[in-house]
Parts: structure tokens; C-alpha cells; sequence
């Protein structure tokens, strides 16, 4: 597909429905003159959303329709799980109104389950008869191809050429386009007859060229000359004495004037033949040609965008590496501004974090060290103290490395029980020794051996005595009465 003026704005519908088929232009009706490309653009189409890989794709003709009786069995079914429902030439089923009416009802289902409807016809949908179809189709969205001009012709000829990687002038383009009706069939016919003689090795110089070759004439080239016959240089020579003397007169000398010269005398000169390099000359050939193609490829124009190319699959897998074009240098130096200023901002943060970082260890480091130097003449309490502070830390410590694990919780106090009022129950005396060697004292070691003998150890508590009392209401006297 060649995307031009006189199919612009079908192709960008085509690529919308490619782009996502079933939301908008539902359904879409594509009118044009016969050799304009409908056909083309709608199988084109057809090929894009199948690509997808998302649902079915039905592609009907008016070849398929004419003979129709009924609806096959299974439609229904099909067409549900599809994603496109094309029909090509409309136009010509259009006035049979039972053929129209089974194609209304599958166009109408297939709208119903969000099927994508394209349609082709050479006549407008205001134009047709009454019908179911023309019921749903003469209110949708429709865009019209044109026949394509000269001009349009001669760059799709042009890229033809530079496909096959020939070179053609402007001349000998315009030849291949107006050899016959212009048309999309008629350049792609008469270049490939072009194409064929210049691969068999003929030469096409001009545009008359073509145009014979086109005709089914010989070129220029191969047309038979009439043989030149060729005289020594003596005898023109002698001719052209005896002509120059009939015309000579003089009254001087009887019987006429005699001619004599000499061949001057050449003597050997110090000339010499150029040494040609043959294969420096085929490398600059090369070179020179090379030069001229990208030449002759920059000077045309560059064809529009569109996802109906030929070989779209292959060219997406092709990784296309170059030079940034000019018209892109501030698009390119935005790009890169941004990039720059978000990777020094990415550095600075770094930096800024690591600094404040070492600024915080270099703290806490300070902070242990004063611990460590109040440790050696630390109360108990103080030394507790200590101890949270060095918890402290640590958190801090884990805060600033993730990876650092982090101390394991405090274990909660068991909660005690509270005593009851009553009297102990006496434990059974155990021997001393045998108490001694498995008594281990709860706490710490504070225990002073002078003051506290081991005997002592042993000695239960002593018993609690309760002792009970009355309490009586006390009998308050007034004050200025005597008892």
C-alpha cells in the first residue's frame, strides 16, 4: 500500500481500525472509483487486524453474495468470535433485496457483538435501494479514495524502482506512467516490463527508450545502422588534389600547375601511456555510486506513515541505527538536557546522603566512646543506664545499614503472683550438704561470707502471726459537762 493525497485520509482511518478495531469508525464504509484501491486498502486492512492475533477475521466479496440463498448454518456463531466483518463491493448486491436483507442481519449481528464492520462500494449508501443493509449503513461513517494523479503515480513508480535498485530519471518514470491509462495496475505493469528489459541487460538512456520498450520497438541502440564504406587516406587525398586542380588556371605554365609536398618527418617523442589501476577506478565507481544513491534517496520525499506497509513484520524486527537528522537536534538536546539534570540530581542526593551520614556515625562514635570511659566507675544504675543508651545506638546504627540486624527485644517480666494470707506449709529439712551443693542463689553475687553464715541459708522464714482485735465505738463527752 502507497499512501498519497488522493488516499490520505483512508489510510488514516484504516490505521485507526488496526490500531484498535471495534471502538470507533463502527461501521465504516470506504467508496471509490474502480482501480482507486478499494480492494487493496480493504484486504490490506483485513491483514493488519489479523495480525493482531485477537479474533477471526471474514472477508467476504460480491462474488460470494451474488449466489446466495441462505444464511449459512453457524454464522451466528463465527461471527460472534471475531474482530473484523469486511465486504467488498456493495454495490453490487445492494439492489437484490433478499441478498441485502441476509447481509443486513449479519451486518446488525456482527454490530450488536462488537464486531468491527468495513465496506466497500463504487456508489454512495444514499444511493442504494431500500433495504435492511441500507437501513444500517446510510447514516455510517464513510471516506472516499480518489483516482490517483500523475504525480502520485510517478513517486509510486519511484519507489518501485529504488526497491529493485534501479535508476530511473524523471523522464523515463513519467514514460512508465503515461504509457497507458494512468493507473495503480497500469504504472506496476509497464515497470515491470521496464524493470525486465534493463536486467536483461539493455540500455535505456531516455524516456524514448522506454516508451519503445513499452511499444514492443527496438531502442535506439539496437536499431540497424547503414554500413559506412570506409577509403584510404591516399586515395581521399588524391580526390580532393584532383578536384582542387580542375578548378586552377594559369597563363604562365602550359599544361597546368603540378602540386608536390612532402610528409613532414616525425620524429619519436617521449610520450607515454598512462598506467590505469583497474581496481582503484572499480572502488571509486563504487564509491561514486554509492554517493549518488544516497543523494538521489534524500531527495525524495519521504513516504507517510502507515501500518499497512509491506513487510511490516520483518521491518519491526530490523533495529534501524543512525544519525540523528537535523530537524531533531532540539527534540535530541531536550532529551539529553533532562537525562543530565536528573542524573546530577540522582549524584547529589548520593552525596548529600552520604555525608549526612558519615557526619551521624562520626557522632554516634563519639557517644560510645564517652559510654565506654563512664563504664569503669558505673553504679548499677548507671551501668542500666549505659545499657539502653548502647540500645539506642544500635537502632540508630540499623537505621543508617538495613542490612544490620537488629537486637532481639526485651523479655517482659513475668508477672507475680500475690500471696495469700495462711500459713506456709514447712518444707521437710534437707540435709545441709546436699542443700549446698545444689542451692544456686537468684540474682547477683553480693553475698558477704563474713556476716552471713551458710547454716543461715537454710533456715525457713519465719511464720507470720496474725493477730485479731476489737474495735468499739468511742463515747465522746461535750465539752463543759463534767464526767
Amino acid at each position: 500500500w502507497f499512501a498519497t493525497e488522493e488516499n490520505l485520509r483512508a489510510t488514516q482511518a484504516a490505521e485507526a481500525i488496526v490500531d484498535s478495531p471495534g471502538s470507533a469508525l463502527n461501521p465504516l464504509v470506504i467508496i471509490g472509483p474502480s482501480e482507486s484501491g478499494r480492494s487493496h486498502l480493504l484486504h490490506a486492512l483485513a491483514q493488519g487486524v489479523l495480525r493482531r492475533q485477537e479474533g477471526g477475521v471474514f472477508l467476504l466479496g460480491a462474488a460470494d453474495l451474488v449466489s446466495l440463498e441462505r444464511l449459512p448454518e453457524g454464522w451466528q456463531e463465527a461471527l460472534a468470535h471475531a474482530r473484523l466483518f469486511a465486504v467488498d463491493d456493495v454495490h453490487m448486491v445492494a439492489d437484490q433485496p433478499e441478498v441485502a436483507s441476509m447481509l443486513g442481519m449479519m451486518v446488525d449481528y456482527a454490530l450488536n457483538m462488537g464486531v468491527h464492520v468495513v465496506l466497500t462500494s463504487m456508489i454512495e449508501p444514499h444511493r442504494w435501494p431500500a433495504s435492511r443493509l441500507w437501513d444500517l449503513i446510510k447514516n455510517a461513517a464513510s471516506v472516499n479514495l480518489f483516482s490517483p494523479k500523475p504525480t502520485s503515480l510517478v513517486l509510486f513508480a519511484r519507489k518501485l524502482a529504488l526497491q529493485r535498485s534501479l535508476m530511473l530519471d524523471d523522464g523515463q518514470l513519467a514514460s512508465i506512467v503515461l504509457h497507458n491509462e494512468a493507473s495503480w495496475r497500469a504504472t506496476k505493469a509497464n515497470f515491470d516490463m521496464v524493470a525486465l528489459a534493463i536486467e536483461s541487460g539493455q540500455e535505456l538512456l531516455d524516456g524514448d527508450d522506454v516508451a519503445s520498450v513499452l511499444s514492443g520497438e527496438l531502442i535506439k541502440s539496437q536499431r540497424p545502422r547503414p554500413a559506412v564504406e570506409r577509403e584510404q587516406v591516399s586515395d581521399i587525398a588524391t580526390r580532393l588534389i584532383a578536384e582542387a586542380s580542375d578548378v586552377v588556371y594559369s597563363d604562365h605554365k602550359i599544361g597546368g600547375i603540378e602540386l608536390h609536398s612532402t610528409l613532414p618527418t616525425i620524429g619519436e617523442d617521449d610520450y607515454e601511456p598512462p598506467q590505469f589501476d583497474t581496481e582503484a577506478m572499480a572502488r571509486n565507481a563504487e564509491s561514486r555510486h554509492t554517493a549518488y544513491m544516497r543523494t538521489a534517496l534524500e531527495d525524495i520525499d519521504p513516504s507517510l506513515p502507515s501500518v499497512l506497509a509491506l513487510h511490516e513484520r520483518e521491518e519491526h524486527l530490523v533495529a534501524r541505527t543512525g544519525r540523528i537528522e537535523e530537524r531533531d537536534y532540539s527534540t535530541a538536546a531536550d532529551i539529553l538536557t533532562d537525562l543530565d539534570e536528573s542524573i546530577d540530581a540522582k549524584i547529589g542526593a548520593f552525596e548529600s546522603e552520604f555525608t549526612e551520614q558519615g557526619v551521624r556515625l562520626g557522632q554516634l562514635e563519639q557517644k560510645m566512646i564517652q559510654l565506654a570511659e563512664q563504664t569503669s566507675e558505673a553504679s548499677i544504675e548507671e551501668l542500666i543506664q549505659i545499657a539502653d543508651d548502647l540500645r539506642r545506638l544500635e537502632e540508630e546504627l540499623v537505621e543508617i545499614d538495613p542490612e544490620r540486624e537488629p537486637l532481639p527485644p526485651f523479655e517482659e517480666d513475668v508477672e507475680k503472683k500475690r500471696r495469700t494470707v495462711g500459713r506456709r506449709k514447712k518444707k521437710p529439712v534437707a540435709d545441709p550438704q546436699e542443700a549446698l551443693d545444689s542451692y544456686v542463689p537468684e540474682g547477683e553475687w553480693d553475698v558477704d561470707a563474713a556476716n552471713i553464715d551458710m547454716m543461715d541459708l537454710l533456715e525457713d522464714e519465719p511464720v507470720r502471726k496474725i493477730t485479731l482485735s476489737t474495735i468499739s465505738p468511742a463515747t465522746i463527752t461535750p465539752l463543759g459537762e463534767e464526767e
